[in-house]
């Protein structure tokens, strides 16, 4: 499964990220070589509002994180082997779809698409294990982890809403 997300990572993270807005290639270029150190700097890109300090926790909560996520487990059908209840279950989808988007973030910077080796001593890998101890990190702080449930309760939702659109759509 851990080509599904980045391929739709491929799909998501340009949209949800602002990387494919200009008609200019050269200009494209520019703005991805300007946009993309700033996401990546600090972890922005996994927060809402592509800002992180250091010094304070915030559940990882962007749209695109989440769009990711959705496209890779409920638009696939995977989602029937995930426990939905629980929602400290989906801290390794997140960790997943985080180190996805990080990866694509990364391919966008350097100009080069690329089959990403997926292993703990990667640039995937390492991020993958960043997101973890940021989510285990969250767990010791109570209100920021009530925020990281709620948002987790969010993605669920999306998900189901994406499966329930799909279904209408195909009725028809």
């Amino acid at each position: 499964m851990d080509h599904i997300p980045c391929m739709t990572a491929c799909r998501e993270v340009p949209v949800h990220y602002d990387l494919n807005h200009l008609l200019d290639a050269d200009a494209e270029i520019t703005h991805r070589q300007q946009r993309v150190p700033i996401l990546v700097e600090n972890h922005a890109y996994l927060f809402l509002h592509e800002t992180n300090d250091p010094d304070s926790l915030s559940p990882v909560n962007h749209p695109g994180i989440h769009a990711v996520i959705v496209a890779a487990v409920w638009e696939t059908g995977f989602h029937t082997g995930i426990d939905t209840d629980d929602m400290d279950a989906l801290d390794n989808l997140i960790s997943l779809g985080g180190a996805a988007t990080h990866s694509v973030l990364m391919e966008h910077l350097s100009g080069r698409r690329q089959t990403v080796e997926f292993s703990a001593s990667s640039s995937s890998g390492a991020e993958y294990h960043f997101i973890q101890q940021h989510n285990l990190a969250i767990h010791k702080v109570p209100a920021v982890y009530e925020a990281s449930i709620s948002s987790k309760k969010a993605l669920v939702e999306r998900g189901i809403s994406t499966i329930s659109i799909d279904s209408m759509s195909d009725a028809l």
